[in-house]
C-alpha cells in the first residue's frame, strides 16, 4: 500500500502519520499481506518545498519527508511492530541524504526505482557529479555494486541493513535507448527475466514490474490499453 497525498504540496507530518496509521490498520483487519511505502518518488511530490532534487543539503523537501517518515514509524510500530514500513525515492543518491538526515533506524527497508537503460546497469556512474560526495557505484556501473554500497551506507549509518525492495521496474516499449535505438517487445520480455533473476540473485526479496498495464502511463505495461498482451506477459 503506498500511503501519499494526492496534493504535490508539503502535508503535516502528524495529520499524515494519523491516516497512515488508519491505513495500517484497515490493511491488518482485512487478513491480507502488506508493506507500506510512505510516499512514492516524494523528490517529485515534495520538491516544490524548496532544495535540491536529489536531497543534497539545504533541501527542505527532503526535510519534511523525513519528519513524515519518523512521525509515521512510531504510531504504526507501536500499533503493531511487524508491519513493515519503507521509505522510497527512485534514485540511488536520495536514500544517502536520507540517512544523512535522520532517517529512522528502525525502518524496515528502501524502496527503489532502478529505471536503467538494461537490467545489469544503474542509470548513474562512479562519477556522476550530482551524487557527489558519495560513490553510488563501483567504476563498472553495475546494478550490483549500487546495491551493495547502499546496503555498506546503512550499515554505517543505521547499524544494520533494511531490506531492499524494488517497488517499479520495467521500460517502455519502444522508448530510445541511449544510443538512438528502440526498445523492442522481444527485448523488454527478456530484460524482465533478467530483472528478476538480477534482482533475487543480490538479495532484493520483492520486485514490483511496471506496469500490469499501460493505463495512463504511456506503453510500459504488460497488456496495452486495448487488451493486447504483449510478450513480456
Amino acid at each position: 500500500a503506498k500511503v501519499y497525498p494526492e496534493s504535490r504540496l508539503g502535508v503535516p507530518a502528524e495529520p499524515f502519520a494519523r491516516y497512515a496509521l488508519h491505513v495500517a490498520k484497515l490493511m491488518r483487519a482485512s487478513g491480507g499481506r502488506f508493506v507500506l511505502e510512505i510516499g512514492n518518488e516524494p523528490h517529485n511530490w515534495l520538491g516544490s518545498m524548496g532544495g535540491n532534487w536529489q536531497g543534497k543539503p539545504p533541501s527542505p523537501w527532503l526535510d519534511h519527508y523525513l519528519s513524515m517518515v519518523r512521525s509515521t514509524v512510531k504510531p504504526v510500530k507501536a500499533f503493531d511492530p511487524n508491519i513493515k514500513l519503507l521509505s522510497d525515492d527512485d534514485m540511488w543518491i536520495v536514500h544517502y541524504w536520507f540517512m544523512e538526515g535522520g532517517l529512522p533506524p528502525d525502518i524496515d527497508g528502501f524502496a527503489i526505482h532502478p529505471y536503467a537503460a538494461r537490467p545489469e546497469r544503474a542509470a548513474v556512474n562512479h562519477d556522476t557529479d550530482w551524487t557527489r560526495p558519495f560513490q553510488v557505484v563501483d567504476e563498472n556501473g553495475s546494478f550490483a555494486s549500487a546495491l551493495r554500497r547502499l546496503r555498506e551506507q546503512a550499515r554505517k549509518k543505521l547499524g544494520r541493513e533494511p531490506e531492499i525492495w524494488i517497488t517499479e521496474w520495467g521500460w517502455e516499449h519502444g522508448g530510445k535507448k541511449p544510443d538512438g535505438s528502440r526498445f523492442s517487445e522481444d527485448e523488454i520480455a527478456a530484460y524482465l527475466v533478467r530483472a528478476y533473476v538480477l534482482a533475487a540473485a543480490n538479495g532484493v526479496p520483492h520486485t514490483c514490474w511496471f506496469s500490469a498495464q499501460d493505463s495512463v502511463d504511456g506503453p510500459m505495461g504488460l497488456i496495452d490499453n486495448q487488451g493486447r498482451i504483449r510478450r513480456a506477459y
